[in-house]
């Protein structure tokens, strides 16, 4: 429990500070394996302390491989096709790797965490976060993460504008639902952002996200994103 709780507030801090710079910079990014490869190097530079398996260099090797806590694309055993985004081995799990393919008798490890991440690049996102929901149900603890970007570049209500933002009015109805309907786990962290490119009059350097103490949806100033996170998720 000890160790869970302290990779959860580390977690938490370089979620926190790992949205202020997509949100502030959202061309940093362009879909969601580039979100994956960054929130990775910032989980790696604070998890990659190596721990050492119980998978031997060699038959007659006396020495064993060594891997970190934090990885990407991680299998599952219940689906052969399923894969976690990021997630975090345990310690004491890491220990006892025999397998290459970082299992324990040919089975895949049952995280500490998971992340699961999506953008709105991401297709028939309903059906994706309730996939994403249930990988993450059965874990002590799971982060899910979705940024939705306008990237309309006219500030006038065009044709795509008003379609984007009726589908932006769906989506924040969506997620709401999900609280009512009881279908994200008390373990499930879920953060939802829409973020609007073109900088618009009642929107000037903010965003709109979901604040799931209170169920409901809020407007942010791009400048709290870190401070404002981190006090969500701890």
């Amino acid at each position: 429990m000890a160790q869970s709780n302290e990779i959860e507030k580390r977690t938490n801090g370089v979620i926190s500070k790992f949205l202020h710079l997509v949100l502030n910079e959202p061309v940093f990014y362009f879909s969601e394996a580039d979100l994956q490869s960054i929130l990775f190097k910032f989980l790696f530079e604070e998890f990659n302390k190596p721990i050492k398996t119980n998978f031997r260099r060699g038959n007659e090797s006396t020495t064993m491989y060594k891997t970190i806590q934090v990885h990407r694309e991680y299998g599952s055993n219940d689906n052969s096709n399923a894969r976690m985004d990021l997630c975090f081995l345990k310690k004491e799990d890491i220990k006892e790797i025999d397998d290459p393919n970082l299992k324990k008798g040919n089975k895949y490890l049952s995280p500490l965490f998971g992340i699961e991440l999506g953008t709105e690049k991401t297709p028939d996102y309903e059906k994706h976060i309730k996939n994403d929901i249930e990988k993450l149900k059965k874990l002590e603890k799971g982060y899910l993460i979705y940024i939705f970007k306008d990237t309309a570049v006219s500030v006038k209500e065009s044709g795509r504008g008003i379609k984007t933002k009726e589908k932006h009015q769906k989506i924040e109805s969506f997620v709401g639902d999900l609280y009512k309907n009881f279908i994200i786990g008390t373990n499930i962290h879920p953060i939802f952002f829409i973020l609007h490119l073109q900088k618009k009059q009642k929107l000037w350097g903010k965003c709109n996200y979901f604040d799931f103490r209170n169920q409901n949806w809020k407007v942010l100033n791009l400048q709290k994103i870190e401070s404002t996170v981190k006090e969500l998720l701890n």
